[in-house]
C-alpha cells in the first residue's frame, strides 16, 4: 500500500501534466454569489446565475433575501442547468436557511458546521463552500477523490470521508490555494482518465505509480 506522502508526488506529476490549465476563479464576486457558484457546479454556475438574476424583479441585487422569496417552482428551474435541480434546491434551501438563521460567512467553521446539520448538505458538499467560496483550508472530498485513493491503493472500499480528508490534510500545507489546485487537478484528471466506467490508464499521468490496471 502506498504511503500518504506519495500524494505529495502526485500533486507535483498532476501539476506539471496539466500546467497552464487554470480553474475558474471568482476572488472578485460577492461571498454569497461564490457560495452559489459552488453549489450549482464547476462549468454551471454562470448559467445559474443568469437563470436566478433573470428570475428576479427588475433592478434587484442577487442577495439571500431575493432569492428567499423566490418561488420553489421558479429557483429549481433557475437550477435546471447544474442537473439534479431538486438536491440542489434543497442546498439552496438550506443555505438561504442557515443565513436567515443568523450565521455569518465570516465565521467560516461555525458556518460549516450549520450547512451539515441542514437537509440537502453533508459533509462533502459543506467543505466544498468552504475550501472553494470562502478561502478555508479543509480539503473537500468526494467521489473522484475517492476513486482515485482506491485504484491506486490508498484505501479500502469501506473508506470514510475523515479517513480519506486526513491522508490529504496529513501531508499537504494546511493552505487552501492548494488544496483548491489539487481537487481541480484531481477533477481535470476524472474527466480525461480516471472515469467511473472504463478508466482510461495507458495514458494517464499517474500510471507509473500503479501496481496494476483498475478492474472497475
Amino acid at each position: 500500500m502506498p504511503t500518504a506522502t506519495e500524494l505529495c508526488i502526485y500533486y507535483e506529476a498532476l501539476r506539471s501534466y496539466y500546467a497552464g490549465r487554470a480553474p475558474e476563479r471568482n476572488e472578485n464576486s460577492p461571498p454569497f454569489e461564490r457560495v452559489l457558484r459552488v453549489i450549482a457546479g464547476f462549468g454551471k454556475a454562470d448559467a445559474v446565475l443568469g437563470n436566478l438574476r433573470g428570475g428576479l424583479p427588475a433592478g434587484e441585487v442577487l442577495t439571500p433575501a431575493a432569492l428567499a422569496a423566490m418561488p420553489d417552482v421558479a429557483l429549481e428551474r433557475a437550477l435546471r442547468p447544474a442537473g439534479l435541480a431538486g438536491s440542489k434546491l434543497r442546498k439552496v434551501r438550506g443555505l438561504l436557511n442557515v443565513l436567515a438563521g443568523g450565521a455569518s460567512m465570516a465565521d467560516v467553521p461555525a458556518f460549516r458546521r450549520e450547512l451539515v446539520s441542514m437537509r440537502g448538505f453533508g459533509r462533502e458538499s459543506a467543505d466544498a463552500v468552504a475550501l472553494h467560496a470562502l478561502d478555508y483550508p479543509v480539503f473537500a472530498v468526494n467521489a473522484r477523490t475517492y476513486r482515485l485513493l482506491k485504484r491506486h491503493g490508498f484505501v479500502g472500499e469501506d473508506a470514510g470521508y475523515a479517513e480519506m480528508q486526513d491522508l490529504f490534510q496529513g501531508v499537504l500545507p494546511e493552505e487552501a490555494g492548494v488544496y483548491k489546485e489539487y481537487y481541480h487537478l484531481i477533477r481535470q484528471l476524472a474527466a480525461d482518465f480516471c472515469r467511473a466506467a472504463k478508466p482510461l490508464c495507458a495514458g494517464c499521468p499517474l500510471k507509473g505509480y500503479m501496481e496494476y490496471e483498475p478492474d472497475d
